[in-house]
C-alpha cells in the first residue's frame, strides 16, 4: 500500500485553519494509503502549541494594558471606539486559541492513533548531527528519520508532503529521498490531491 510521510506542518496547519481543506486526511485516505509521521513531529507540535499560548498571553498583556491607558486618560470619542476594538480584539483572541489547541488537539490524537508514527532512534540523531541538510536542527532529525525509515520500507510507492518542501529538498535534500524511495515530493494541497486521487485509483 503506498506510503504517504507527512510533518508538523501539517499538524498545525489543520489546527490553525491554513491546510482546513485536509482535514478529511485523516479518515477519508487512510484505507487506500499509509500514512507515516516522525514521533520527532508530534513532540515539534506540542511545543508548538505551547508557544502559541504564549504569543496570545503576550498579546493579552498589551491589550488589556493599552486599555487600562485609555480608561484612564482618553477622552475623545475616538479614543472610547479604540476601547471597544482592543476589548473585541481581546474576546476574538481567546476564541482563536481555544480552537487552536482544540484542533490541535484532536489533530495530534488522531495522527497518533491511525498513522504509523516513526519512533525516534539514536541513529536518526547521530546522522542529524553529523549530516546536515537542513538549515533547522529539527527539520534535519525529522528528513534523517524519514529516510532512514522509508529505506527499510518495501512499498515502491512512497510521497512526501510538506508545504515547507524546500526546507527539506535543500543542499541534496531532493536526491535523499528519491535514493531512500520517496519519488512524490508534494509541496501543495492541489499536488497532494493528484497523489491520493492516483493511489485510490491503484488501490
Amino acid at each position: 500500500m503506498p506510503l504517504l510521510y507527512v510533518e508538523t506542518n501539517l499538524l498545525l496547519g489543520v489546527a490553525t485553519g491554513r491546510l482546513r481543506s485536509l482535514d478529511g486526511l485523516f479518515h477519508d485516505a487512510s484505507s487506500s494509503v499509509r500514512l507515516a509521521i516522525p514521533a520527532v513531529s508530534v513532540m515539534e507540535a506540542f511545543t508548538a502549541g505551547l508557544r502559541e499560548q504564549a504569543t496570545n498571553r503576550e498579546f493579552s498583556q498589551r491589550v488589556r494594558s493599552r486599555i487600562e491607558q485609555i480608561r484612564e486618560s482618553g477622552q475623545l470619542p475616538e479614543f472610547a471606539d479604540m476601547r471597544a476594538r482592543l476589548e473585541e480584539a481581546l474576546l476574538f483572541a481567546d476564541r482563536a486559541l481555544v480552537q487552536v489547541q482544540s484542533r490541535l488537539a484532536a489533530a495530534v490524537e488522531i495522527s497518533v492513533r491511525r498513522f504509523s508514527v516513526v519512533q525516534f532512534e539514536p541513529a536518526d540523531a547521530l546522522a542529524a548531527l553529523n549530516d546536515v541538510v537542513c538549515k533547522q536542527p529539527t527539520d534535519n532529525l525529522i528528513l534523517h528519520t524519514i529516510l532512514r525509515h522509508a529505506a527499510s520500507d518495501s512499498d515502491p510507492s512512497k510521497a512526501f508532503f510538506s508545504q515547507n518542501l524546500a526546507d527539506f529538498t535543500i543542499n541534496g535534500g531532493r536526491d535523499r529521498l528519491r535514493s531512500a524511495g520517496v519519488a512524490a515530493l508534494l509541496a501543495t494541497t492541489e499536488a497532494l490531491d493528484g497523489w491520493l486521487a492516483a493511489a485510490a485509483r491503484a488501490s
